[in-house]
């Protein structure tokens, strides 16, 4: 995992934490990767203990869980 994007994932999560959630394809073209890329390092995030909630359906997305 590069470390430098895990961040940009963060920071880019961070910034939208107030709005609705952030599409992973959305993600993907702000970042300059593929989908796939954005779910795989949130997969790894997640296990790391960051508290991201992925939701799934057209409505869903990826916002990071509040305290």
């Amino acid at each position: 995992m590069k470390l430098s994007l895990a961040i940009d994932i963060l920071r880019a999560l961070y910034k939208n934490q107030t709005k609705l959630p952030i599409s992973g394809s959305s993600l993907a073209r702000k970042l300059g990767v593929s989908d796939r890329t954005i779910y795989r390092y949130v997969e790894e995030l997640i296990a790391c203990g960051i508290p991201i909630n992925v939701t799934s359906g057209r409505y869903g997305g990826m916002k990071i869980e509040g305290k």
